[in-house]
């Protein structure tokens, strides 16, 4: 009896684990093979097999293709919001396999090691912070902004993984970093900006206090102030950093102007930014400039950059051992570089890797020994070194500071011309050659439209007996 007994307890055992065996497998191939997932409306029931839509098999295998090489970014203290979250029966709580469920799962963005894995969210953004300090989420490090997430009329804003944000602040931001010996420059840039831009567009000029005045008059009396959208930003670079330029090349000290290493506070300087596009004044924009803001705020990388075919190879060796040494991996000195005068960068990206440390220490690795001759622009390579995007080269077509003629095809398709070299278009000395003087001048209009001189006093235009108006553009009646 006992024997028969034990016989059938076995066989009812073998029967359960069996059947236990075959509802995993069925909620695992389930998982595979249903996608479009809905949205929870309570988190304590689960769903069940029969409240999934069956969609194509074909989405499931696009959603893997771009999915099978991403990884998976862990996020502490964040959790899921219970309106678009899914139960998945707990069919597991191994991350790995919660891992590949998620990437072959369509619209899975995210899971927890509960088993619930997270959908595209009808909001905003992903994840919330929340109470419960131990839900933390596994996120799918991807690029949300070129799923096409947002409603008609914003902008995608990456911010870092598992989090993205649908603006309805569409200003384009730009920021400038000038000192008075600069001041021939931005005003043609400004104009030059002035009339390529379909979307709002936010002017942002850094200078020291002294200069910042200076450049508050001459913007006033050219009108800028109120046609457009200017804030100056007063900055003094502090003298502890300060302490750490050193260019050794002699020839290049104008590169050790501190308003040229202001753009190593930005981050700073404007905290409730997240995106901005930096200029240097001796350029003048010739296309829209809402086309290379689209590009800096839907990339996932740090920088938005315009490639070169010069190298990185112009650093002096000892640089790849120091590279290696901080960061554990090799730098590719065959890499193409980039002209650190117009760029996009991620504030948020910047702050979360805390660049400003990583800056001080090239510097301060500079400085004790020669690493390089410039000033920020082999820094700026070295921080951006995996972490960039590059964009059309119209938008930096450079070199025009150097003497010698330019293609005239080249000059007219840019988007951007760049005056880096000693030949600035502004400098009394420089022969004139080429067309792309003619592309400047268009943009370089005098104080009170060169029928007056700018008062300090009164911040206004002092017209010459036959002009009058406001900004001296009005001919008197003879």
């Amino acid at each position: 009896m006992n024997e028969k007994f034990r016989s059938i307890f076995v066989f009812t055992v073998l029967l359960m684990f069996c059947y236990v065996c075959y509802l995993f497998v069925q909620d695992r191939s389930t998982i595979s093979n249903y996608i479009d997932l809905e949205y929870n409306q309570t988190s304590t029931t689960p769903w069940n097999t029969s409240q999934l839509r069956r969609l194509s098999r074909k989405q499931n295998e696009e959603w893997y293709n771009k999915t099978r090489n991403a990884s998976f970014t862990f996020l502490e203290d964040l959790g899921l919001k219970e309106d678009n979250s899914l139960y998945i029966s707990r069919v597991t709580t191994d991350i790995d396999t919660l891992k590949q469920i998620c990437q072959r799962t369509f619209k899975c963005l995210a899971f927890n090691t509960s088993g619930v894995l997270m959908t595209l969210p009808p909001s905003n953004q992903l994840y919330r912070e929340i109470t419960n300090l131990n839900n933390s989420l596994y996120v799918l490090d991807i690029n949300y902004c070129d799923l096409n997430l947002c409603p008609p009329y914003t902008v995608c804003i990456y911010r870092g993984p598992g989090n993205y944000t649908c603006s309805l602040d569409s200003s384009i931001h730009v920021v400038l970093s000038v000192d008075s010996t600069q001041f021939p420059a931005i005003f043609p840039l400004l104009y030059s900006l002035k009339q390529h831009h379909t979307k709002p567009l936010i002017i942002h000029i850094v200078a020291n206090k002294k200069d910042s005045q200076e450049l508050q008059i001459q913007l006033e009396c050219r009108g800028l102030m109120t046609s457009m959208k200017i804030e100056i930003v007063e900055f003094e670079v502090p003298a502890n950093f300060t302490q750490l330029i050193y260019v050794w090349d002699k020839k290049l000290k104008y590169l050790s102007s501190t308003a040229n290493f202001a753009r190593f506070f930005f981050d700073q300087l404007f905290p409730s930014l997240s995106h901005i596009i930096y200029l240097d004044v001796d350029t003048i924009v010739l296309h829209d400039i809402s086309e290379l803001w689209n590009e800096v705020v839907t990339s996932d990388k740090m920088f938005v950059v315009i490639e070169r075919s010069l190298k990185y190879n112009f650093f002096l060796y000892s640089v790849s051992s120091l590279y290696k040494e901080r960061y554990g991996k090799s730098i590719d000195m065959s890499t193409p570089s980039f002209n650190a005068g117009i760029y996009g960068v991620n504030l948020d990206i910047w702050r979360r890797e805390n660049i400003y440390d990583e800056i001080v220490y090239w510097m301060k690795m500079n400085k004790k020994t020669k690493l390089w001759d410039l000033g920020t622009q082999p820094i700026l390579f070295l921080i951006a070194y995996g972490n960039a995007k590059s964009v059309d080269s119209r938008w930096n077509v450079e070199g025009l500071g150097h003497m010698g003629r330019m293609n005239e095809m080249k000059l007219s398709n840019a988007y951007i011309h760049h005056w880096n070299g000693l030949a600035k278009p502004w400098m009394k000395h420089v022969k004139r050659g080429d067309s792309r003087y003619d592309y400047w001048d268009q943009y370089n209009k005098p104080e009170c439209n060169g029928h007056g001189s700018c008062s300090n006093v009164t911040r206004k235009c002092i017209c010459t007996h036959d002009y009058i108006g406001t900004f001296c553009d009005e001919k008197t009646e003879t």
